[in-house]
């Protein structure tokens, strides 16, 4: 065989060798990458897909909000007691410059 011809069989062996070498590395890296489009299309759908949460629920012993506040404005608040007190300014000194007051009982 002439050398050019020995050169190309070494080189398609190496090349055949490398490949080989390659194969399970490539089967780990796509196996992979569709593990990781799994997860992707799992967190696409927990953001942006409908939520449970958002589901109509027909309970049919709950009020609505409007039938709860029929009858809250019928209500009459309670009658309120008169407290009356007469205030005057303290004579103490340091109360005289901050203008506090001292509201005792009413005076009778």
């Amino acid at each position: 065989m002439p050398a050019t011809q020995l050169s190309h069989l070494q080189l398609l062996q190496r090349l055949q060798g490398l490949l080989q070498e390659q194969s399970p590395v490539a089967e780990f890296l796509k196996q992979k990458n569709a593990s990781l489009k799994h997860q992707l299309d799992w967190f696409k759908q927990q953001l942006f897909d409908e939520k449970s949460e958002k589901r109509l629920i027909n309970y049919p012993n709950q009020l609505a909000l409007g039938e709860i506040l029929q009858g809250v404005g019928s209500v009459q608040p309670p009658e309120m007691d008169t407290i009356t007190c007469e205030c005057k300014k303290k004579h103490r000194s340091d109360d005289c410059v901050t203008g506090k007051f001292y509201c005792g009982p009413a005076a009778g």
